[in-house]
């Protein structure tokens, strides 16, 4: 039972959050907002390490592609995974509501150093920005 129980907890699709509201979907992965997935990275719904960020993720992440370093502990390309949050926030602030705008700024107000919005200031879309700004 114990593995099992191990294995359920890599799986992001047999253990997600409780309501769907608490995932934004989008083509280049999911945003987590429910705060037992805090720090959690997935890719393609299997659980991997956060990164050696030195920070935690505010939020959890589930990446729909990228690749892992040898150690399959991490993805490995740092502007890429930056592009992807990137997108994945521009899908989930374009259709997710004030709610979610308020997640985002939120990072950027009281999280400036998070990895969630690592180089941001690089990817971010206009359309986002422009969001952001009202």
């Amino acid at each position: 039972m114990s593995t099992f129980r191990r294995w359920v907890a890599v799986t992001l699709h047999l253990k997600g959050p409780s309501r769907p509201e608490d995932i934004i979907r989008t083509v280049m992965g999911d945003v987590i907002l429910d705060p037992r997935f805090a720090g959690l990275v997935y890719l393609k719904g299997l659980r991997v390490s956060s990164g050696a960020e030195g920070t935690l993720y505010k939020f959890g992440y589930n990446f729909a592609k990228g690749y892992l370093n040898r150690d399959r502990e991490r993805l490995t390309d740092k502007n890429e995974k930056a592009k992807m949050l990137a997108v994945i926030w521009r899908d989930a602030v374009l259709k997710g509501g004030e709610g979610i705008v308020q997640h985002y700024l939120g990072l950027f107000r009281h999280h400036p150093g998070s990895p969630d919005i690592l180089l941001a200031d690089e990817h971010m879309s206009r359309d986002v920005a422009k969001v952001m700004w009202r």
